[in-house]
């Protein structure tokens, strides 16, 4: 037992020591690197050995998987067992994909082992998008990071939002990847005019896919918008047919479910979250009350502490006209509608993986913005991501302690 509790220690405090390090190093040295920037660790280039730096995130998100379920969690416990019993899986319309892929996943492995159980499932599947985000998010790096790329990965990854993939009982994890995954595509869009046309139809498709994963992902719209009139000849029939792709994609999806007798199309208007159930506007709008965005502000700057530097973003970006700045800038301007205007039903702390997409887009814009400044001295950042990073941390084993 004792061995088991120094391993999940030695996994949690490794990521903080590299940190930690990063920060202590240029007292020391002077010397620059790709990846790390301002210290000489360049034996261990991320850039080289993905497969062993992906084995390490995965290993410190089972080690420290959540131990903590909301209330939306703990329902999924029993009504996943109840509709695959009843119909075959569990699906809604606001998390199509997500709950689908959750409860054939669950029925497979109740297949090798007879006792899982659902929460089991998501762990897994919230693991394996938390890797699958980490290459994304590296890929990213390598492509359009020329300096100091330890330091974009570390910041970018030190806020909360990443608890999606420690484990997390809901419908959120697979959506962030997706996202990210988009967010890649896209840039590479903008960066190679000459292929755009490919990524542009490839980025509709997986911003179509998201959607089905989640339909908060509609709020990316007006980035794909952005993104075709930026790579497109600038005609609505070049333009219209890869933003309505996503549209016709959920549409698909939607269809499929109500052919095959798993969702009624009506549920769409009764049942959903995206309508209101039924058009009630008032039961998703956020009381307009001091307390409440004050919480919300918090949850905020949990999720996405670099929140506190995107007033800054404009003007560290003035020299910087790249479009991909543009881009993640028209990406997260929808998507902060979310905490400003819809209600978080089960309290703000509750239902902090709703919002969690935010801080996608967010956290690599300004970390862009920053990273590719080159008149920043980035060695003056590293207390505030050490900071970012032991407030995440902190979150993380508070949700991981075993409750009493």
């Amino acid at each position: 037992m004792i061995y088991k509790k120094l391993l999940i220690l030695a996994g949690a405090l490794f990521p903080i020591s590299l940190v930690a390090v990063s920060f202590i190093y240029p007292a020391f040295t002077g010397e620059d690197s790709q990846w790390f920037g301002f210290n000489r660790l360049t034996v261990a280039e991320l850039g080289e050995i993905p497969f062993v730096a992906v084995c390490m995130f995965a290993l410190v998100f089972i080690l420290l998987r959540t131990n903590t379920l909301n209330q939306d969690g703990s329902d999924l416990l029993w009504k996943i067992p109840a509709d695959v019993e009843r119909i075959g899986v569990h699906v809604v319309h606001d998390e199509m994909l997500e709950l689908v892929i959750h409860s054939l996943f669950w029925r497979l492995l109740l297949l090798a082992e007879g006792s899982a159980g659902v929460s089991l499932s998501y762990r897994i599947l919230s693991v394996l998008s938390g890797v699958v985000f980490v290459n994304l998010l590296a890929d990213f790096c390598r492509t359009h990071i020329k300096s100091h790329r330890f330091f974009f990965m570390v910041s970018v990854l030190s806020g909360g939002y990443i608890l999606l993939f420690f484990g997390d009982v809901e419908n959120y994890s697979m959506t962030a990847a997706m996202v990210m995954w988009y967010i890649l595509v896209s840039s590479r869009a903008l960066a190679a005019p000459s292929g755009s046309a490919r990524h542009l139809y490839s980025a509709s498709i997986l911003l179509g896919t998201a959607m089905c994963f989640h339909l908060q992902a509609v709020l990316l719209v007006p980035s794909l918008v952005y993104l075709a009139f930026r790579t497109s000849p600038r005609s609505w029939k070049a333009i219209l047919p890869p933003v309505l792709i996503p549209f016709l994609i959920t549409g698909l999806c939607m269809l499929i479910l109500d052919l095959t007798g798993i969702l009624p199309l009506e549920h769409l208007w009764i049942y959903s979250h995206a309508t209101a159930h039924g058009g009630d506007i008032g039961s998703v709008l956020p009381p307009l009350s001091k307390p409440y965005y004050l919480e919300m502000l918090n949850l905020m700057v949990l999720l996405f502490p670099s929140v506190v530097l995107l007033p800054f973003v404009p003007a560290l970006a003035e020299g910087n006209r790249a479009p991909i700045v543009s881009f993640l800038s028209v990406a997260l301007c929808p998507l902060l509608l979310l905490p400003l205007g819809w209600k978080a039903a089960l309290g703000v702390l509750n239902d902090w993986n709703l919002y969690a997409i935010v801080a996608v887009p967010g956290s690599v814009l300004v970390w862009y913005v920053i990273t590719e400044q080159q008149d920043i001295k980035k060695g003056w950042l590293m207390p505030f991501v050490f900071i970012s990073f032991l407030s995440t941390f902190m979150w993380i084993w508070q949700n991981h302690a075993p409750r009493g």
